[in-house]
C-alpha cells in the first residue's frame, strides 16, 4: 500500500501504479483534486481523498496560486 500525500494531479501515483495493490491519494486543493480524480479514474486500486494533512491542528487551509508571465 502506498500513500501519496499532497498528490497534486497524480504524477507520483501514475509512476508507481504497478508497484502497489492499493494507493491512497490525498490532495487538499478542491480544483486540483478534480484533476487528480479525472487522471486516476481508470485505476480501481486507487482511492482519492480531498483532505489536508498537517502536523498541526488547524481548521483553516490557505491555497496559493502562482502566476508566471512568459514572454
Amino acid at each position: 500500500m502506498y500513500f501519496d500525500i499532497g498528490a497534486n494531479i497524480g504524477n507520483f501515483t501514475k509512476e508507481n501504479i504497478n508497484n502497489a495493490t492499493q494507493i491512497i491519494c490525498i490532495e487538499a486543493s478542491p480544483s486540483t483534486f478534480k484533476i487528480l480524480q479525472e487522471n486516476l479514474k481508470e485505476f480501481k486500486h486507487v482511492t482519492c481523498l480531498n483532505y489536508a494533512v498537517s502536523d498541526t491542528k488547524n481548521d483553516t487551509v490557505t491555497f496559493y496560486q502562482l502566476w508566471i508571465k512568459i514572454g
